[in-house]
């Protein structure tokens, strides 16, 4: 009995993440569900665009980011642009705040990859 409502129990949790597969994929306009990866965190995600990112990148390509990315997002850009040669490339704060100037100014052809988070705080006094 119990292995036969476990195998149930299965068969329903699959179907449930197959169709939230299917509801990103439509989401993100992706052509396949074969698109659409689920990891077990942020900094899996990370690590797999980054180890991407080395397959395509160029010496002569850069890679954005912003100064207060959490460590989990500088390290595996850092590997990918040591490993490809391209430039890592940071984009400033303003009044705590990214600078959007900045950004827009370091935003060229050769930006292959532009990764900014919302880990970004300011400091409140008083």
């Amino acid at each position: 009995m119990f292995t036969v409502e476990f195998t149930l129990w299965q068969s329903d949790a699959t179907a449930s993440y197959e169709a939230a597969r299917e509801t990103i994929r439509k989401f993100i306009n992706a052509g396949s569900t074969k698109e659409v990866l689920f990891t077990r965190g942020t900094t899996t995600s990370l690590n797999w665009v980054a180890r991407f990112a080395e397959e395509i990148l160029t010496e002569d390509d850069q890679v954005l980011i912003s100064v207060m990315e959490h460590h989990s997002n500088i390290i595996p850009w850092q590997e990918a642009c040591r490993k490809t040669g391209a430039e890592l490339v940071y984009v400033y704060l303003k009044d705590g705040a990214l600078d959007m100037d900045d950004l827009r100014s370091k935003l060229t052809d050769k930006v292959k990859v532009c990764f900014t988070s919302s880990r970004i705080k300011r400091s409140w006094s008083g």
